[in-house]
């Protein structure tokens, strides 16, 4: 890649950054901003290290650790003076410990321990890391969006090697798009009421007519694909509650909380049967369950996820890259506002003409799925 020419507005200070020059330099830190953006954009763009350390990171997520680490040293010996051959012997090291040549330590370790001096390379080089890691995403979001559009507001890619397996699933998903499936129907019990089987997937949302038109032309989507920021949990994954035992419709709602649970709600349900095993509709997409580690596919998933901030477990959870189709979609649980607007519920029936409506006041069938 061409090398990089770093600006002054490129840099930005998060309140730690904040914090670290306000203790250098009191309360009037602001003021001494624009001279460390000059200098710092001076040192990078002297040469081409800081461009070899991004290209070499938009390629391997892995390499961030090494490539932090030199750029610190490369900082450190840019600020004090060390000199060109120094400087490129440092290049091939990762750490301190790496460095055999002693005066290069001696300086090192008097720059080190000197706290005015690290207290100023350790400000300079967390904006530098801001910088290092902007620019990645940048790149990585520019990329991705040249190669597939509709992926435009796609974060939390790490490589370029993953954002070429995101745009595979995506294309894989909107292929199932013109598939025409019929989901499974649901149990109904002998007294007329449906069962949520375990292991059944749903998913709520508050009744709005663009956003049902949208599920049933677009099917479940990762909200990235719909231009809403994820929450640092699941990125580009479609996020589902696990039916933990039979159900009705009322417990079913209840499990979901403010997601499933208010008087406007519609809850969209995925058939257990239709997920795997021999009745599974679309295994090449919903095997990818960032919640399932035991599959070389969740294992893929769970790469692109924050696995730390995932909320639930495989058990009561399912996160699933891209999307599923609307042709999945088996039955829908309405709250009692939208079933006592008959104009609602045959608005929901007409877009989804596959799917069971059911009552959550009594788990009846309100609709029937079209006969083909």
């Amino acid at each position: 890649m061409e090398q990089l020419i770093i600006k002054k507005n490129d840099f930005r200070l998060s309140m730690r950054e904040k914090n670290k020059l306000y203790n250098i330099f009191g309360k009037n830190y602001m003021e001494e901003t624009p001279e460390i953006y000059d200098k710092l954009a001076n040192i990078l763009n002297s040469d081409s290290f800081f461009s070899e350390i991004i290209e070499k990171r938009i390629y391997d997520k892995a390499y961030e650790e090494i490539a932090l680490e030199n750029l610190e040293f490369y900082l450190l010996m840019k600020l004090y003076d060390f000199s060109g051959d120094e400087i490129s012997d440092l290049k091939s090291k990762r750490s301190i410990k790496e460095i055999t040549n002693q005066n290069v330590l001696a300086k090192i370790n008097s720059i080190l321990k000197n706290p005015e001096q690290r207290a100023y390379l350790d400000a300079l080089y967390s904006i530098a890391c801001n910088l290092f890691k902007d620019t990645v995403q940048n790149i990585l979001h520019l990329y991705i969006n040249e190669k597939e559009p509709d992926l435009v507001n796609c974060r939390g890619v790490n490589d370029i090697p993953q954002c070429n397996f995101i745009i595979e699933r995506y294309k894989k998903f909107t292929e199932s798009l013109n598939v025409d499936s019929i989901p499974e129907v649901p149990i109904v019990d002998e007294n007329g009421h449906v069962i949520i089987s375990q292991g059944d997937l749903f998913h709520g949302t508050r009744y709005s007519e663009q956003v049902i038109e949208s599920i049933a032309t677009k099917g479940l989507v990762s909200g990235q694909l719909m231009g809403i920021e994820e929450d640092g949990e699941t990125f580009l994954c479609i996020d589902f509650f696990k039916a933990t035992k039979d159900s009705t419709a009322d417990e079913i709602c209840a499990f979901g909380k403010q997601y499933t649970n208010g008087v406007n709600q519609i809850v969209f349900v995925i058939n257990r049967s239709n997920l795997e095993g021999t009745n599974a509709m679309f295994p090449e997409l919903t095997s990818y369950d960032a919640y399932n580690e035991n599959t070389v596919e969740g294992r893929k998933a769970r790469e692109i996820v924050n696995v730390a901030g995932l909320p639930l477990n495989y058990s009561t959870g399912a996160a699933i890259l891209i999307g599923v189709p609307p042709t999945m979609i088996s039955s829908i649980i309405i709250n009692t506002e939208v079933e006592n607007d008959s104009q609602k519920v045959d608005f929901i029936a007409s877009n989804f003409p596959q799917a069971t409506i059911i009552s959550r006041t009594n788990g009846n069938i309100l609709r029937n799925p079209t006969e083909h």
